[in-house]
């Protein structure tokens, strides 16, 4: 496996085998963070898995939008480890719901 395909890789890094989505900053002075996984892998898997719950599911999208909002207003971009940590939970928890139902 490419050493940057899990977590986050510099714009263009990528391998022909990962696929990137850049997303748009949420964090005040942040710029956008490519998230770079292996196509086709357990990883790819779990993103796409979150997605859909949120696309499903109008309670848990918003949740994850006042989350996000709430992190944003107290962080900024040297922090992106702790806003990650604390959005962590979330994501983990909607994931294993989704896999479940």
């Amino acid at each position: 496996m490419h050493p940057r395909v899990r977590g986050h890789a510099p714009h263009g890094a990528a391998p022909r085998s990962a696929r990137c989505a850049t997303l748009h900053p949420w964090v005040r002075n942040s710029d956008p963070r490519d998230h770079v996984v292996l196509a086709g892998g357990a990883e790819e898997r779990r993103t796409l898995v979150f997605r859909d719950y949120l696309r499903a599911h109008t309670e848990a999208r918003q949740a994850y939008e006042r989350l996000k909002r709430d992190l944003a207003s107290r962080f900024t971009s040297d922090s992106h480890e702790e806003y990650a940590r604390e959005k962590g939970a979330f994501v983990e928890a909607t994931i294993a719901k989704a896999f479940e139902g």
